[in-house]
């Protein structure tokens, strides 16, 4: 009685039958008071039927009805409740892979359930029932309060006589499947013991109890994660419909987060959709949220995220029209904005460009293009502005299409400096032109924004938001210096471009330098190392530069084929090939000449071709670099340069001592004054009496006389008796001119 009596104490209650074996003996006390109580009841319930059939009873309180409608359901209830009650004791505990505990660790995160996280699952062993789980842990603490608030000081001098048995009465009414008690069912989900939480819910069978739907929410969870996800869904389907009835659900799981502007239903479905994500069943989401939007008050704040949660799981199961259906009737702008930009990029990686196009919100997806367009990395992905060229030039906007292929290139000059990016620019650049030419002349021009302009000229220690005198310079004050970029601007920089790949492509890999940017004057001197001199003219005239250094190499080129002749011809190589004057050896001198004959023909095309009318830069360019190098002027250089500027000629040949060609010339000269191919010279008028007065160079013919006296060399004593015998005849011409004029006019006077 004393040890009774210690009992009786609330903290001597928490430790009865707290031990291992205690709880052992509570478990089979249980389980032989449900398996004595079922067989009662199934014995009962067999002999009421049979009672209820048989014809030859009549007894006046046991009518038909009464029978149907009170008794066997009754003893049918009471029959469940305690097979339930005795399957907890013989049904072993599943267990827990670590799969499984990291599912319903993720669940219990997204259900907002910390006392569950925490969950310790290392009492659960093998062979191990649920109802002994169940009273070692959440199960024992309850039963025996439930224990304690049954018992009477009285039945303490009975001791163990009543103690026991009323703990074991207890433990049943806590497995009692009625209507609110859901502690047992709870708790097995909260140690991951899905498969008896699913057979629990099959032994309920039709009962439903008030907390129907929470059971049904526990029972969706467990297959979800046991990977049923069609059951779960089927099961979230219908718990969504009647959750607002269940106020245990609403109360525990959904009131610590409940907001007042948002339903029951709305959350629930929120945490229905945050679960399925966390097992990536887009397809179920996608059908589940569907059908939450449709069953949701269009006034609820959660339905913007439903919108935006349908347009990503449809997004994902590349359903693009439908994405965009979910985009068009999302109510919140910026989340439409979102999902749009979510489109536009899915639709650009998977290569649906058209479909881009087809989408009626313009502004928007030209702004999301640029956009990432600019962030995109040039090397892996370029389709964000390929999309945008062709969007503007479906809408006929070619000069926002030029612009967008202008800044293309521009990013390939910086970012990309490989043979790759010099092609792309020039596919760019040539993209550009064709926009240009497409739109009106008036409009044929982009502006180009300029980028760290004149940052070398600003004085570094200088604040760029206030001036010298310390006040603060507005941003809208600040000049914005912008370069507009026409037609002709455009080309030039394709020829720019265009010439260095030139370069590239001839000569591959010795070609590092030329596939980075450089000026045009650097582009020049690059060609014309590559003798690429087509290139380097036309580059030249695109950017007006000088084509002087052009001619300058053109005409080293042909002196260096020449002396290259000169070198083979005298060697010993050279004079065997002769010697033997086999085939082989004839046609690689022929192919020679052949190559030394173009350089020249080169030269004298482009020379023809270039040379501006009235000028003779770049005849007295190339005749001086021959004649600097003592080479001999070819004949169609010399007829062409006299026939421009004669003096000019003369001058540079008695400057680089070339007498004897001086004293040719000059003696042609004077014989065309006379009147023998004046064409040569490009005279208009010879020496005669009714022609107008003809110019002869005086200083040059006194140079030349005065060497020519004073030189002892026999050398070219035939032409300067020529050249003399000239000027005496010319003088002779000249005084029978005068002669005839004085004489005219003496006869006139």
């Amino acid at each position: 009685s004393s040890e009774i009596g210690e009992l009786s104490d609330a903290t001597q209650f928490s430790t009865f039958a707290g031990s291992t074996y205690g709880i052992g003996a509570l478990c089979a006390g249980l389980s032989h008071f449900a398996k004595q109580r079922f067989d009662f009841c199934r014995n009962m319930l067999l002999f009421t039927i049979a009672l209820w059939r048989s014809d030859n009873l009549d007894c006046e309180h046991l009518d038909g009805d009464a029978m149907k409608y009170q008794i066997v359901p009754t003893i049918e209830n009471l029959l469940r409740s305690y097979y339930i009650v005795w399957w907890s004791t013989v049904s072993e505990c599943s267990p827990v892979s670590a799969s499984i505990q990291d599912a319903a660790f993720k669940q219990f995160c997204v259900l907002e359930l910390p006392e569950f996280i925490d969950a310790d699952l290392k009492n659960i062993k093998s062979g191990q029932t649920v109802c002994y789980l169940f009273f070692q842990e959440e199960g024992g603490v309850t039963v025996r309060k439930l224990m304690e608030s049954r018992l009477s000081p009285l039945y303490f001098e009975d001791g163990w006589k009543y103690l026991f048995p009323s703990l074991v009465i207890s433990a049943a009414n806590l497995l009692w499947p009625g209507d609110r008690n859901v502690a047992f069912p709870e708790f097995l989900f909260t140690r991951c013991q899905y498969i008896p939480l699913l057979e629990y819910d099959s032994l309920l069978q039709v009962w439903s109890p008030l907390n129907k739907q929470f059971l049904n929410f526990l029972v969706a969870t467990s297959c979800l994660i046991l990977g049923d996800s069609q059951k779960a869904l089927k099961i979230f389907f219908e718990v969504s419909k009647k959750i607002e009835d269940d106020t245990y659900f609403c109360n525990k799981w959904i009131k610590r987060n409940y907001s007042s502007a948002s339903s029951v239903t709305s959350q629930v479905c929120m945490r229905v959709v945050r679960m399925l994500e966390q097992f990536s069943l887009s397809e179920c989401i996608v059908n589940f949220t569907g059908t939450a939007v449709n069953e949701i008050s269009k006034n609820d704040p959660n339905i913007p995220i439903f919108y935006s949660i349908l347009f990503k799981h449809n997004l994902n199961l590349n359903r693009t029209e439908e994405a965009f259906v979910t985009l068009i009737n999302n109510p919140d702008p910026s989340r439409r904005k979102d999902c749009l930009r979510q489109l536009v990029v899915r639709l650009c990686e998977t290569k649906q460009f058209q479909k881009i196009i087809e989408l009626s919100y313009e502004e928007e997806i030209v702004s999301i293009l640029e956009s990432r367009a600019r962030c995109s990395d040039l090397c892996h992905n370029t389709s964000f502005y390929g999309v945008l060229y062709a969007l503007h030039i479906d809408n006929h906007k070619f000069r926002k299409a030029a612009t967008v292929m202008y800044e293309l290139a521009m990013r390939y000059s910086r970012e990309v400096v490989s043979l790759k990016g010099l092609k792309k620019q020039v596919s760019c650049y040539l993209a550009v032109i064709n926009c240009l030419h497409l739109a009106e002349p008036q409009y044929a021009w982009i502006v180009k924004p300029a980028i760290n302009v004149d940052i070398f000229d600003e004085d570094p220690r200088s604040s760029p938001k206030r001036n010298s005198e310390g006040c603060e310079v507005l941003q809208s004050t600040r000049p914005v210096k912008v370069e507009v970029l026409g037609l002709p601007d455009i080309v030039r920089e394709y020829n720019l471009v265009q010439a260095r790949l030139t370069y590239v492509r001839k000569y591959g890999a010795c070609s590092s330098f030329a596939i980075t940017p450089l000026t045009a004057e650097d582009t020049v001197a690059l060609l014309l190392d590559g003798c690429l001199f087509e290139q380097a003219i036309l580059l030249s005239k695109s950017f007006s530069l000088s084509l002087v250094p052009v001619f300058e190499a053109l005409t080293y080129r042909c002196i260096s084929s020449m002396l290259q002749s000169d070198t083979y011809n005298n060697d010993e190589f050279g004079k065997d090939i002769f010697s033997k004057a086999s085939s082989t050896n004839v046609e690689v001198l022929s192919q020679r000449i052949k190559v030394q004959q173009h350089i020249w023909d080169d030269l004298q095309q482009y020379l023809l071709e270039n040379e501006l009318d009235g000028k003779t830069e770049l005849h007295r360019c190339v005749t001086e670099k021959l004649l600097a190098n003592g080479a001999t002027v070819p004949a169609w250089l010399k007829l062409s340069y006299q026939k421009l500027n004669f003096t000019e000629m003369l001058a540079l040949y008695i400057t680089y001592g070339f007498l004897e060609e001086s004293v040719i010339l000059l003696t042609k000269y004077i014989k065309a004054v006379l009147g023998v191919r004046r064409e040569d010279f490009n005279m208009k008028f010879s020496l005669h009496v009714t022609s107008p007065a003809v110019w002869l160079p005086h200083t040059y013919i006194d140079i030349l006389l005065d060497v020519i006296s004073s030189g002892k060399s026999e050398h070219f004593k035939d032409i300067c008796e020529e050249f003399n015998n000239t000027l005496e005849e010319y003088n002779r011409h000249i005084e029978l001119i005068s002669s005839t004029k004085l004489s005219n006019c003496m006869t006139y006077a």
